[in-house]
């Protein structure tokens, strides 16, 4: 049985006590309890606290830039009452059939989708609605639609 000596701990172990390595051939360094120990005493520490902080900023800045991109790529404004700030906006299926869509494409739902749009070249077949407009479609039509039509009747 072939044996290691551990960088962490300096126990000399079999080889099937450490991981192996992720690029390349052999083993780590460390054995899998030391390996174990370094990883919850780095999740612990407050570097890792301040990466997680990094990170999700990182990421929410990438999220609104790829939403950004989808709502200006169709319009930049709700296509029925005209509002404009981003965080009330949606991107909504012109033919009510988004569950299905996201199903049968593998789209997703918010970045992923966002992604999935930039990625396809934003095709048709979407628009840019508030989440008030795009609730109220879904259950039936938009007060605004509906008053648009009242307003068109009277003229």
């Amino acid at each position: 049985m072939e044996t290691h000596d551990c960088n962490g701990c300096g126990r000399n172990l079999p080889t099937s006590s450490f991981y192996r390595r992720a690029h390349g051939k052999g083993r780590q360094a460390r054995c899998k309890d030391c390996s174990r120990k370094a990883l919850r005493d780095w999740k612990n520490s407050e570097a890792a606290a301040e990466w997680r902080e990094r990170n999700a900023a990182r990421q929410k800045k990438r999220h609104q830039e790829q939403k950004r991109a989808a709502m200006d790529a169709y319009g930049g404004r709700c296509a029925c009452c005209g509002e404009t700030e981003l965080v009330f906006l949606a991107i909504d299926h012109v033919n009510d059939d988004g569950a299905e869509h996201r199903r049968e494409s593998g789209m997703g739902k918010g970045p992923r989708a966002y992604r999935w749009l930039r990625d396809q070249g934003y095709p048709s077949g979407f628009q840019v609605l508030c989440h008030n407009c795009n609730y109220a479609k879904s259950r039936g039509v938009c007060p605004h639609q509906s008053k648009a039509g009242e307003n068109d009747a009277e003229s």
